[in-house]
């Protein structure tokens, strides 16, 4: 009996990478049949998403549910954000989404010499922001969050080229 009852719901209009804030152009109303399986923000909270960030990439034509809003900027007030052009192996081959906590770890130079690669690496705690389209050799650009105080050492790595991402808790101690 219920399936003939539709109410207005959010649904999303375009891609919308999570961290990004919600606009209206985002966004769009679906009618759809009531199911307590399903708890999709309702078309009159329209002006209680709009500003909001987007806690996961958003998809056109999903229904937006209230675990897909944060609040939280993706690069904290006293963090900075480094972009770095990583080749295949120097990042797992699962693909990578905005929000992915990652440590960063600085390899060591082969042209240092055996001190340097026998050391305990430095590695650095960091949140994926943006992760851009394979050139023709498979490099990625990947934009990481990292605290302030670490930004200027993990640009200068990145740019030798020494460095692998690695996949996790994102709990670098910075050493």
């Amino acid at each position: 009996m219920s399936t003939g009852h539709r109410v207005a719901v959010l649904a999303v209009a375009k891609p919308v990478a999570a961290g990004q804030v919600i606009t209206t152009d985002d966004l769009a109303v679906a009618d759809i049949s009531t199911d307590p399986m399903l708890t999709p923000i309702s078309s009159g909270s329209r002006q209680n998403v709009v500003g909001r960030r987007a806690a996961v990439a958003l998809e056109p034509g999903t229904l937006l549910v209230t675990a897909d809003l944060n609040d939280t900027p993706l690069v904290a007030a006293d963090a900075q954000t480094v972009g770095l052009d990583l080749k295949p192996g120097q990042m797992p081959g699962e693909k990578l989404a905005t929000g992915q906590k990652v440590t960063i770890v600085f390899t060591p130079d082969p042209a240092a010499g055996a001190s340097q690669s026998n050391a305990q690496p430095t590695t650095i705690g960091a949140t994926v922001t943006r992760v851009g389209s394979p050139d023709n050799q498979g490099a990625v650009v990947v934009d990481v969050a990292v605290p302030g105080a670490q930004a200027a050492t993990l640009a200068a790595q990145a740019a030798t080229g020494h460095l692998a991402l690695v996949l996790g808790s994102g709990g670098g101690s910075g050493s």
